[in-house]
């Protein structure tokens, strides 16, 4: 169909092969990502005004490539070992990637606005991208990590208590 598709929260799951859900969505509560395949949301994604978690379990990439919007995302729960890929021009606010997840941009406005969190030996913000960061960063207790393949500048803040590496 082509109308807006409002998801409660639960688990959506990629089990047949790589799948791409084109219709603008509303995150109504917090969601689980499984499968063995990619899994694309092409359409805007509206967060309901909440911070909404996003577990995401699958073994390759999910990815978001509309405006995400109307909150805060944390990626977290258990982690596949795909990345989560945001490419949109995205307006929502705070980031918080825990765990041992993956979020992999290739440009500072897939990040939003406010503050990107990592808190997470294995929490991995991964820039794909030449790109100026000009969000805040903050480390928690438990660290986190930046990769980069392209040059990366860090413009914000960056504070906290953890370890914090970068590679690339």
């Amino acid at each position: 169909g082509t109308g807006t598709l409002t998801l409660e929260g639960g688990k959506v799951r990629s089990m047949a092969g790589a799948r791409t859900i084109s219709n603008d969505l509303v995150f109504a509560g917090n969601m689980t990502m499984s499968g063995s395949h990619a899994l694309t949301f092409s359409g805007n994604v509206n967060l309901g005004g909440l911070d909404r978690i996003i577990d995401n379990s699958i073994n390759s990439d999910l990815t978001f490539s509309g405006i995400i919007s109307n909150g805060s995302i944390t990626i977290g729960g258990s982690a596949g070992t795909g990345a989560v890929v945001l490419s949109g021009n995205n307006t929502y606010t705070n980031t918080t990637i825990s765990n041992s997840n993956t979020l992999s941009i290739a440009s500072d406005a897939s990040l939003g606005s406010g503050t990107v969190t990592l808190n997470g030996a294995g929490a991995v913000l991964k820039v794909t991208g030449a790109t100026t960061i000009d969000n805040a960063m903050r480390v928690g207790s438990s660290g986190g990590k930046i990769e980069n393949t392209e040059a990366a500048t860090l413009s914000g803040v960056v504070s906290g208590t953890g370890a914090f590496t970068k590679s690339g």
